[in-house]
């Protein structure tokens, strides 16, 4: 008998990990004021990048745990299934990514990190999760951002992968309308 192969596929900023305040310690050390992780979306991407940059690099210890999150990712993986991380935070910050994760007690398969950020978020996840689900027969996808959960379920038959919008601490189910 083939063993059926399942993941949990985690976004890290807003999911794994709350960001806002790193970004507000980097958006005043790059724009000379305090930027929430919203308001960032309103910046051209030039300075996003150089926030993100500097949020990442010299700011990571103001990143705050989701114990709730953290604990059902390890709930997951002792019931068998892998843990992957993709998150649109970029190669460049691959390390610390990764030590993050340690330092919480998180067992994983995969980190997945762009190389570069030639394109949107949403659709570079959506070409992952499409490499994903190749491999695994069930997937699970936590994600903060309802647009990026909403432009994946548009383009991909997801029939073996559950959504679920991450709100603080609170996992959300999508389904298709």
């Amino acid at each position: 008998m083939q063993r059926k192969l399942s993941a949990v596929i985690s976004d890290f900023d807003d999911t794994l990990f709350f960001n806002d305040k790193c970004i507000k310690a980097a958006s005043l050390e790059v724009l000379g004021k305090e930027l929430t992780a919203r308001e960032l979306k309103t910046v051209d991407r030039a300075d996003k990048s150089r926030i993100y940059s500097v949020a990442y690099s010299k700011h990571a210890d103001k990143l705050t745990p989701n114990y709730s999150v953290l604990s059902y990712l390890r709930k997951m993986h002792g019931l068998g299934y892998d843990i992957i991380i993709m998150s649109a935070r970029g190669e460049e910050h691959r390390e610390i990514t990764k030590e993050m994760l340690s330092n919480e007690g998180i067992l994983y398969e995969d980190v997945i990190l762009p190389r570069d950020h030639s394109i949107p978020d949403q659709e570079w996840k959506l070409k992952e999760l499409k490499k994903l689900s190749k491999k695994y027969d069930e997937l699970i996808f936590l994600e903060d951002k309802l647009e990026n959960i909403s432009y994946i379920m548009k383009r991909y038959k997801y029939y073996n992968t559950a959504f679920y919008l991450v709100k603080d601490s609170l996992l959300i189910y999508q389904s298709k309308k």
